[in-house]
């Protein structure tokens, strides 16, 4: 019987492994290296790795070969809090305390069983990734204006808690290596499936999902007369104002316009090409703000000023939210203004 299992086991890891490099091609190619392709591209590899490294019905090769395929499989818990990141995150950017993190995780992964707490190091570091990745996951939910995404948030979230719940108790525990043949098969079978839904729900999606560019462009599919209507009501209002309101919300904006929170998310995507709220709020208000910092007569006016003039509660947000837009600092915009101000007196 043990046999029997060791062969499912095997055949459900090549399954995976085949499907896994599949879906790392497809997203390498329809999104040309971008940096969310090669994210997924690089989770779908580590996690090649780690389905070879992580049963014992599969012999590893010796030498180099063993060095990378384990130093890999290490890296998926980091892997996968990056492309997760990209996938429900529009304009990813990474702290000092996540890098620091994941570099407990990758050293971790390297350190040998005997180095006293390495194992419990790394354990407690994937765990608090994973963490702030869930919280991360469900506050963005809130401002999410694609549809495919914001309903795949809910299932994302309790298939990441159990994977890590589970692997990483076992990791931390050592109880991963006395365990039953049959426990490899269905850890096996468990990763083919999950393997098989991601192909097919981020494949068929990509230029919804996965864009190439932190906006989409408008799409031309799915739309109608209605949203189209919805989406200049939207505009007007904001154009009148209404991005004043401090903490101005989606569902505030229903409200005002007397309209359903799902018309309206798909109205502002699918009519105007913004991905979450926030980006759509934020448009009007450095639009205003390049208004005051290109006025000669405010140029010694304080940057923190301008970002409370325009609704931002801080000067960090209205730093990232105009180098999105503009590729440049506030600063270096006005700078760039005002010498071209006098170069064409």
């Amino acid at each position: 019987m043990n046999e029997i299992w060791s062969i499912i086991d095997v055949s459900l890891r090549g399954g995976t492994v085949a499907i896994l490099l599949a879906c790392a091609i497809i997203f390498s190619i329809r999104l040309m290296l971008s940096r969310k392709s090669v994210s997924v591209a690089a989770f779908c590899v580590g996690l090649c790795c780690y389905l070879f490294v992580s049963s014992p019905h599969v012999r590893v090769p010796e030498g180099y070969a063993a060095v990378i395929l384990i130093g890999l499989a290490g890296l998926v818990p980091v892997l996968g809090y990056w492309a997760s990141h990209e996938l429900f995150v529009d304009e990813v950017s990474f702290t000092r305390w996540q890098i620091a993190v994941a570099l407990v995780v990758i050293v971790g992964a390297w350190l040998p069983s005997a180095v006293p707490f390495a194992d419990l190091a790394r354990g407690i570091a994937v765990i608090i990734l994973f963490s702030h990745l869930a919280i991360v996951v469900a506050a963005s939910g809130t401002h999410d204006l694609v549809e495919e995404r914001r309903r795949f948030r809910k299932w994302f979230l309790l298939m990441m808690a159990a994977a890590v719940i589970v692997i990483t108790g076992l990791e931390v525990t050592g109880k991963d290596d006395d365990l039953p043949n049959w426990v490899f098969a269905i850890h096996a079978a468990a990763f083919v499936c999950l393997a098989m839904a991601f192909l097919v729900w981020a494949v068929r999606p990509v230029s919804e999902v996965w864009p190439s560019k932190p906006e989409a462009s408008n799409q031309t599919a799915h739309k109608s007369p209605g949203d189209e209507i919805l989406a200049g009501r939207a505009r007007a209002a904001m154009e009148a104002g209404l991005w004043r309101e401090e903490g101005l919300t989606i569902a505030q904006l229903c409200v005002h316009l007397e309209t359903q929170e799902h018309r309206l998310r798909r109205a502002i995507n699918k009519e105007l090409g913004f991905r979450n709220f926030p980006s759509f709020v934020n448009s009007y208000r450095i639009e205003q703000a390049k208004h005051i910092l290109t006025d000669p007569m405010r140029s010694d006016y304080p940057i923190q000023s301008v970002a409370y003039d325009v609704g931002f509660s801080s000067i960090g947000p209205f730093n990232r939210a105009f180098r999105s837009l503009q590729g440049m600092s506030p600063t270096e915009f006005r700078k760039r203004s005002l010498i071209d101000s006098v170069s064409s007196k």
